[in-house]
């Protein structure tokens, strides 16, 4: 582990020099589009012990160029080693963390995502009151109202038999 670090200790000069020929705007979207390939590919099913084995190098590679992508904008080399070591240990450690955690405890699972909900909330008050009603709303929307409204309207399903069937 400290031989990870200091790697990316002795990589911050030429991480934070890597895309200077690059526009702001370039960077900025393409590291929207990988944040979004990070969440697409990612292994939820590692991280909800579902399977015992982390698969998901596409979503794990998104995941870390985008972070070099925004560290390549810092000033200084050790704001450089600060983010890449932080998107290391949230990006590729942290799901193990999880993975462990949830086939150990599924109290200590969920204790673990109210508190992330909360810090995150926490964070995003900070920012702007309405993106925090709508991060809220929309987690809440996700987490009950979409599983309780097919609940619902599982009764008005139509099952459809036919010689396909037998």
């Amino acid at each position: 582990m400290i031989l990870l670090f200091a790697t990316v200790l002795a990589l911050s000069p030429v991480l934070r020099t890597l895309t200077n020929t690059f526009s702001d705007d370039t960077i900025w979207a393409l590291t929207s589009i990988l944040l979004v390939a990070h969440l697409y590919f990612h292994d939820y099913g590692y991280v909800n012990a579902a399977s015992d084995r982390f698969n998901a190098p596409v979503s794990l590679n998104a995941a870390i160029f985008a972070s070099v992508c925004l560290a390549s904008r810092l000033q200084s080399n050790l704001h450089v080693f600060i983010l890449i070591s932080h998107a290391i240990q949230l990006f590729a450690l942290f799901p193990n963390v999880r993975h462990h955690l949830k086939k150990y405890s599924t109290d200590l699972y969920i204790g673990l995502t109210v508190i992330m909900f909360v810090f995150t909330s926490t964070l995003l008050m900070g920012l702007s009151t309405f993106v925090t009603v709508v991060y809220i709303a929309s987690i809440l929307s996700i987490t009950f109202v979409g599983p309780s409204w097919l609940i619902f309207i599982q009764k008005y399903k139509n099952e459809i038999n036919g010689p396909w069937d037998e």
